[in-house]
């Protein structure tokens, strides 16, 4: 029973189904198929700015702007801008950032010290 046959190889198969697929998918896109499809996903992606974050450029010190797809929602040559909140909270305060870092304190980015060239910093309990 010492039998030789011919057929193909494994990876020929692999190659045409892959092949196969992509030619589906190609016909699906061409055809249209995918057109309901489309739409839903770039609206899930859409982001809302309330109207009273919509500036003309952000103030520096407190607040930060806002990136992403607004769709329609921002007019041309204005941003959203998110207000920080104030460092006021307990354990928080405004020092300048090496002053900060030589106490072992953690900094706070997402805040806003309202003195020129300070950070927010929390002290380390």
């Amino acid at each position: 029973m010492n039998k030789k046959s011919q057929g193909l190889p494994l990876s020929t198969i692999v190659i045409a189904v892959v092949v196969l697929v992509v030619l589906l998918v190609l016909v699906g896109i061409f055809t249209g198929y995918f057109g309901d499809f489309v739409p839903s996903l770039t609206a899930a992606g859409e982001q809302t700015c309330p109207e009273e974050q919509i500036k003309d450029e952000c103030d520096a010190v407190l607040e930060k702007r806002v990136y992403g797809n607004f769709g329609d929602s921002i007019p041309s040559g204005k941003v959203c801008c998110k207000s920080l909140p104030d460092c006021s909270e307990t354990n928080q305060f405004c020092v300048f950032e090496s002053n900060c870092r030589e106490r072992g304190h953690k900094i706070m980015r997402e805040t806003t010290c309202k003195q020129e060239g300070k950070i927010c910093c929390i002290a380390a309990v």
